[in-house]
């Protein structure tokens, strides 16, 4: 049983190619943030290593030990905290384990998230890998999505994109968490199909609390001045963890734009926050459909940028000078 919630196409395409036992060495999982890719790939490692009947049973030893973090034969190689990249040291050191046997299961499989963080050389390094596979090794990229990865790495992989996990189903796995409905809900829709921010948002209201507060402040950014949209920006990027609080606060300018989109279309119900309907009612008529849309592909096109060594205050500034 694959503990996934959502993504139904790409756990039975892994479910076929692990029947038909061609399994493809390298996998590209890409999708938004906090969808579930990571999560999958360990679910994949586990179905890969797993002893029991149905695979994975989450019950046998080598489940046990990937749920927990502790396999000798399964690592994450990601981005070390306080860096901007993955550093070539780190592939390295993998590619002298993926050489050798795996300790004690089938497979050695390594999950290196958030890929487009690889530097040139990592990734240079990396493709050495992916182009003589041994046989016990498995390889499982994660990203955003393609366009921050070499494409002769995009290239020896499998791809499987996941999409947003539904409302609904992140609405049933927090009341499945002990959450009441009114609050799986508030929280369902302010999660925006990041399962990964709707657990950690249930486990501490304090993100809510922020994210309904970045929402309101966003909410005033239509009516702001050139000068207090560039002061607005160098507030909100003083402290030491800008790099966090830009993408919190892009996070909440993608579902303002979501909700302006709704009300343009005439589906309030559907807002994230139905509390400033009448705002929004009076903001959309001075926005064109188009003016929306290509908002919401700018801010895609910020949140890919902000995971390279832009500067997070300039692309921030950038951001709201250009705002409707």
């Amino acid at each position: 049983m694959w503990k996934i919630i959502g993504h139904t196409r790409a756990v039975r395409a892994l479910q076929d190619s692990l029947a038909s036992e061609r399994l493809p060495h390298a996998w590209l999982l890409t999708g938004p943030m906090g969808v579930g890719k990571t999560r999958l790939a360990l679910e994949l490692a586990k179905a890969l290593n797993c002893t029991g009947d149905e695979r994975p049973d989450q019950v046998c030893v080598h489940c046990r030990q990937i749920e927990h973090g502790t396999h000798p034969d399964v690592a994450i190689i990601e981005r070390p905290e306080g860096k901007d990249s993955i550093a070539i040291q780190q592939v390295r050191e993998l590619r002298t384990t993926a050489s050798l046997r795996p300790f004690q299961a089938r497979f050695r499989v390594y999950v290196v998230a958030g890929a487009e963080a690889l530097t040139l050389q990592a990734a240079d390094a990396l493709l050495k890998t992916l182009e003589e596979p041994q046989v016990q090794v498995v390889l499982v990229l994660t990203a955003l999505d393609v366009s921050g990865i070499p494409e002769t790495v995009v290239s020896r992989c499998r791809r499987l994109a996941l999409q947003p996990v539904s409302e609904a189903q992140i609405a049933g796995a927090l009341r499945e968490m002990g959450q009441d409905e009114t609050r799986a809900g508030r929280v369902a829709r302010l999660a925006q199909g990041s399962l990964g921010w709707a657990v950690r948002a249930a486990k501490d209201a304090r993100l809510v609390t922020r994210q309904e507060e970045a929402l309101d402040q966003m909410a005033r950014v239509p009516e702001l001045r050139l000068d207090e949209r560039l002061a607005l920006a160098e507030s909100l990027t003083a402290g030491k963890r800008e790099r966090t609080e830009v993408r919190r606060v892009l996070e909440a300018l993608a579902l303002l734009a979501r909700d302006l989109l709704l009300t343009h279309e005439g589906l309030e119900p559907r807002l994230v926050r139905i509390d400033q309907r009448d705002m929004l009612a009076r903001q959309v008529r001075s926005f064109s459909l188009a003016q929306i849309r290509d908002h919401l592909q700018r801010l895609k096109g910020a949140m890919e940028r902000l995971d390279s060594n832009v500067d997070p205050r300039l692309l921030l500034e950038a951001l709201l000078v250009e705002m409707p």
